[in-house]
């Protein structure tokens, strides 16, 4: 049988991600079903994208994707909420935002 490969997608490292997210809400605090299920949205999405983007930048045998998928599964519960916490912090002050991104502090002392 040929594997599902979808301009790039690939079902296992969905499957693998969803695993991987499943077991990380397992293991974290109480949350609501909504967060629960955020959650583990989260973590099929950078499964899938995670893996493809590390090997890009580096050269891994093809088996390393699939247990990227199940890390990027785990920690992608946790990635999506900081990714939100960043936009909210330059949504309350963009400039003290591009401060910090740029490590400066009052107009260019460090």
């Amino acid at each position: 049988m040929k594997d599902f490969n979808w301009h790039g997608f690939e079902l296992i490292t969905a499957v693998l991600g969803f695993i991987g997210a499943a077991l990380g809400i397992s293991y974290s605090p109480p949350m609501s079903k909504k967060e629960m299920f955020g959650a583990l949205v989260a973590g099929v999405i950078c499964a899938v994208l995670g893996p493809s983007l590390v090997m890009q930048l580096y050269t891994l045998p093809p088996i390393v994707n699939n247990a990227l998928a199940f890390i990027f599964g785990i920690g992608g519960m946790f990635i999506v909420p900081g990714l939100l916490a960043i936009w909210r912090g330059f949504a309350n002050d963009p400039w003290a935002w591009l401060d910090k991104l740029r490590g400066t502090k009052n107009g260019g002392d460090k």
